[in-house]
């Protein structure tokens, strides 16, 4: 979980530091939330944060798509000797290329890259995997701040794969990735998985991003692969489109893989090429210990949410409007609780046998507070409830909103033990 130590962003910066100003904390902007900002939870400093190194003091930015990686990943090593500190970039356009190891910048424990009013591009290469940013230290905290980091989707080289990450945390720990914002990448916009071997006995543990705007990447705006203690909060999500599964969060881990003690708040999530938020545990349910909270998914080509193959899932203030396909999908999950649910118009595009809310083979679903506008659908083809393969399931304080109520708008299979309560149905004027 979450390192109980915490200082505010600001004392992160600036610890022990009392001669520099204070660094803002770059946002998204406020489109990038959808209510009431939720508290920053950040990383303690490390011992060295006291330190700045400026990286245009040891190396000027040339014109033109010239590679500065070489002078920023001096200055990390500098950093990094000293015992750490804060690597700031200097402001404007910023190209950078790849290692031989598929990496442009790779941050040390102990060092955070101040991006505030830079934006690094990335140089075309023709490889089916890269990390322009990438953490995998697991020891002091570290993390990025600010700015814009973008990938080359437009004008890549290649035809193969689907694992170009703008930010990825491979088996690194105690990350803070901030106020950043991340499009246009081969595969992810951030990405958290095991460390680089592959060794699904690794995670990207502690990591915290927030105020983060992801959009316009080829697989999805942010991946969640193998990881422990991630939050992801005061975050938009938008256009991911390319490459399956095309989503604006989606929490998949690899087979043999585990994502746990996960949070995700205050998150709008719109315009995706399928899923608005996802997961993807497995018959084995794979992601445990997940708390949904003021989460708004709309306009996406197939599910506001699907949660599939997860286990002790707790959501609240959660938000479906016109999604192509249906609301919200419960399938294969179980210990669940939705304490808050408004669905709105969607299923324009919906497959046979969908429906605004769908729970399917589960246990222990429990779902409190819901609404539904089912209006713009033909509930006969398009119910508002359906309930199959599933046992203790409850929906109570339920009322929906329509201009023609039709039987079969909710719909419990022979094979589903279910408890439905407190059912208002309300005649639109």
């Amino acid at each position: 979980m979450f390192n109980s130590a915490r200082v505010s962003w600001s004392k992160l910066l600036c610890y022990a530091l009392i001669a520099s100003c204070l660094l803002p904390l770059a946002k998204a902007g406020n489109d990038a939330v959808i209510g009431k900002r939720m508290p920053n939870n950040t990383i303690a400093a490390p011992p060295g944060s006291s330190r700045v190194f400026e990286a245009r003091l040891f190396g000027s930015v040339a014109a033109g798509k010239a590679d500065y990686a070489p002078v920023i990943r001096r200055v990390l090593q500098l950093a990094k000797e000293a015992g750490g500190g804060i690597v700031r970039l200097p402001k404007g356009e910023i190209w950078v290329a790849l290692d031989s190891s598929g990496n442009a910048i790779t941050v040390p424990s102990g060092v955070f890259l101040d991006m505030t009013g830079t934006t690094l591009r990335l140089i075309e290469n023709g490889r089916s995997g890269y990390n322009i940013i990438l953490f995998k230290d697991r020891g002091a905290p570290s993390g990025v701040i600010g700015g814009t980091v973008i990938g080359d989707r437009d004008y890549h080289l290649g035809k193969d794969g689907e694992w170009g990450m703008c930010i990825a945390v491979r088996g690194g720990a105690n990350i803070s990735i901030k106020g950043i914002k991340a499009s246009n990448c081969w595969g992810d916009g951030i990405y958290l998985g095991a460390d680089p071997s592959g060794d699904l006995n690794t995670f990207a543990e502690n990591v915290d991003i927030d105020g983060v705007e992801a959009a316009y990447n080829r697989r999805n705006n942010i991946s969640v692969v193998n990881a422990r203690g991630y939050r992801i909060c005061n975050v938009y999500v938008h256009h991911a489109n390319g490459v399956l599964p095309e989503s604006g969060i989606d929490i998949e881990p690899d087979k043999g893989g585990m994502a746990s003690d996960g949070l995700l708040c205050n998150i709008r999530s719109e315009f995706n090429g399928k899923r608005g938020v996802m997961t993807g545990g497995g018959s084995d349910r794979k992601v445990r210990g997940l708390k949904l909270r003021q989460i708004s998914s709309s306009s996406n080509q197939a599910a506001g949410f699907w949660i599939e193959g997860a286990q002790n899932v707790e959501g609240a203030i959660l938000s479906a409007q016109d999604n192509a396909e249906e609301g919200a999908v419960f399938n294969s999950t179980s210990d669940v609780v939705v304490k808050e649910y408004a669905g709105g118009r969607n299923g324009r595009k919906a497959k046979k046998g969908q429906s605004d809310i769908r729970i399917n083979d589960s246990t222990k679903v429990s779902m409190g507070r819901l609404s539904s506008l089912a209006g713009s659908q033909d509930q006969r083809g398009f119910p508002v409830i359906v309930v199959q393969k599933s046992r203790g399931v409850t929906v109570d304080k339920f009322a929906m909103d329509s201009g023609r109520v039709l039987q079969n708008s909710v719909h419990v299979d022979s094979q589903s033990e279910a408890t439905l309560e407190s059912l208002t149905f309300k005649q639109k004027p």
